[in-house]
């Protein structure tokens, strides 16, 4: 049906819990040096949003460890890193990438493809592309838990991935 996007996401995606506990090592195809260089990695971000999470806190006049207690179970908080490609596609107009949604957690750490445009943030009514990201920049986005936390002062934003004909998004 022309002039209809359809309810299915042209994405392909994997999860890799880092905490409480890494799943990292069944995930097929990652070297033992990706892995570590990815505990790495994924170790200083975890340090960031712990930082994050506190000046939050702080800033709603809360106690520093109130957003990541609230994350926490009797383990710690929950962690991961969600992978996902969106292909090229031939048809861009009928498929989304990722359709129009707000995301369920906590502090959404982002790093996105530093080519391939396709992100949009709806904002005052209106969809505005996120251009590609250079130097790793890291987009932070609030998901609707930490909107509730809050009551309402950091929002849930509504963001969706389009597709686009030429060129694959990571």
């Amino acid at each position: 049906s022309e002039g209809k996007t359809s309810d299915a996401d042209w994405e392909s995606c994997f999860f890799i819990w880092h905490k409480p506990t890494s799943n990292i090592c069944e995930i097929p195809n990652i070297s033992e040096e990706l892995s570590k260089t990815m505990d790495e990695y994924v170790s200083q971000l975890y340090k960031f949003a712990e930082r994050l999470s506190k000046l939050m806190s702080e800033n709603l006049g809360l106690d520093q460890e109130t957003i990541m207690n609230a994350f926490s179970g009797s383990k710690g908080p929950a962690f991961g890193t969600k992978v996902a490609k969106y292909p090229e596609c031939p048809r861009p107009e009928l498929m989304r990438g990722l359709r129009e949604h707000t995301d369920a957690g906590g502090i959404i750490l982002l790093l996105q493809d530093d080519q391939v445009p396709g992100l949009e943030f709806f904002k005052d009514g209106k969809w505005i592309p996120i251009p590609p990201s250079k130097n790793n920049t890291i987009f932070i986005n609030t998901g609707d838990q930490v909107e509730i936390l809050s009551n309402g002062k950091y929002k849930s934003v509504v963001h969706r991935v389009m597709t686009v004909k030429h060129g694959s998004r990571l």
